[in-house]
């Protein structure tokens, strides 16, 4: 797990730093979302990615379709975004 963190560290803080408006970060994530969609099976990582991106919160929602590391991912980005300060919807 410890690994998982350290692997994830860096995406999921531009996650968050892309929820909170910063253009950059939005720029990175959207081409990192792109690219994860492409394939078949990481594209419902993806979608929850893109929801989360413009402002969807609900949690069963975002990890109806993930198991595994995705499923993780997801539900740390979400504890990330609600630890944040910034609380506001991006649109």
């Amino acid at each position: 797990m410890d690994n998982f963190y350290a692997r994830t560290n860096g995406f999921v803080s531009e996650m968050v730093r892309a929820c909170q408006g910063s253009t950059g970060a939005q720029q990175t994530i959207s081409l990192l979302i792109g690219q994860i969609m492409r394939d078949e099976a990481t594209k419902p990582l993806g979608m929850s990615l893109m929801q989360i991106v413009v402002g969807e919160r609900d949690r069963d929602l975002l990890t109806n379709n993930l198991e595994g590391e995705p499923l993780l991912l997801i539900n740390r980005i979400l504890d990330e975004l609600e630890a944040s300060p910034f609380k506001g919807q991006l649109y």
